[in-house]
């Protein structure tokens, strides 16, 4: 792939832009901002959390609604 599309959060993972850069920019942008990325835990958190604000419970959707 010629670009790479991203999210990039600095201390809140939640609240995130969402960025396209080419490969070798993506990498020294990475490496410029000592970028941790987040893993699979991390981010089944923040998954979770965001259906919490949508939806009311936390990693639950409301049966029926928003499906």
């Amino acid at each position: 792939a010629r670009f790479v599309e991203f999210d990039f959060a600095i201390g809140y993972p939640d609240l995130f832009v969402e960025l396209v850069l080419p490969q070798a920019a993506f990498t020294q942008f990475c490496q410029h901002n000592r970028v941790v990325v987040m893993d699979q835990a991390m981010a089944q958190a923040v998954d979770d959390d965001m259906v919490k604000w949508r939806f009311g419970e936390a990693g639950r959707r409301m049966p029926g609604k928003h499906d």
